[in-house]
């Protein structure tokens, strides 16, 4: 088969999981330079919306098959789970996506952090790999209808609000104390 089948959708609104949209994803990269990262969002989506995903993934393999694609078990896109009609839909990219605000202008620099509301361009595409045929979701776009920022290092970020109790001084920020030697001659005869 020349050419597997894809389809370009855009998935309802759903709940932003694990974006990395801004800077790729290095967690997992085998290279030092993260040259094999991907930008990463998932989306969760539920009931209708998810089922359509899938229906749209089943589809493209069964136009697969009927290509000429071997019979082989198939793999759909994220995580389904059937009780509670909930798909965790995992896209990626090696290019950086577009990014919308709700209103559909261009976003720059912003933190999209999970439990976002957004909604994805995706591009599905078919693969025979393993003993499987599947469907991969290649990111596209966000746009974010809802937004939740991502941690920024101060409280708030984390939902803490000041209460009574410990506050750190200066001195608790000394990550050493004066009696530290300051260069290795004053380490002669330290026993260690």
């Amino acid at each position: 088969m020349a050419k597997m089948p894809n389809a370009k959708i855009t998935t309802a609104v759903g709940e932003a999981s694990y974006p990395h949209i801004h800077a790729k994803d290095t967690r997992f990269s085998k290279k030092a330079d993260g040259s094999d990262a991907f930008f990463k969002c998932g989306i969760i989506l539920k009931g209708a919306a998810a089922k359509e995903v899938l229906k749209t993934a089943r589809r493209l393999i069964k136009a697969a098959r009927d290509g000429g694609l071997a019979e082989a078990p198939e793999k759909l896109p994220g995580e389904w789970d059937k009780e509670s009609e909930t798909l965790v839909l995992k896209t990626k990219t090696t290019y950086k996506p577009a990014v919308f605000d709700a209103a559909g202008n261009p976003v720059n620099d912003i933190m999209l952090g999970s439990g976002s509301k957004i909604k994805l361009a995706v591009n599905l595409v078919v693969y025979e790999a393993f003993g499987y045929t599947g469907v991969t979701p290649y990111l596209n776009a966000v746009q974010i209808i809802d937004l939740v920022e991502g941690a920024s290092g101060d409280a708030g970020a984390f939902g803490f609000d000041a209460t009574e109790g410990f506050t750190a001084d200066e001195e608790s920020f000394d990550s050493f104390s004066e009696d530290t030697p300051d260069d290795e001659e004053d380490l002669d005869g330290a026993d260690f």
